[in-house]
């Protein structure tokens, strides 16, 4: 595993949000920068 388990969580969530909507990417970098 790479860095902490809440950032393996988040991408996690990350690729199932992506996956579903790929305009996700921008909303992701949004909230998470």
């Amino acid at each position: 595993m790479r860095g902490r388990p809440d950032e393996d969580a988040w991408e996690a969530e990350y690729r199932r949000l992506t996956a579903a909507h790929p305009d996700a990417l921008a909303v992701a970098v949004d909230c998470h920068c």
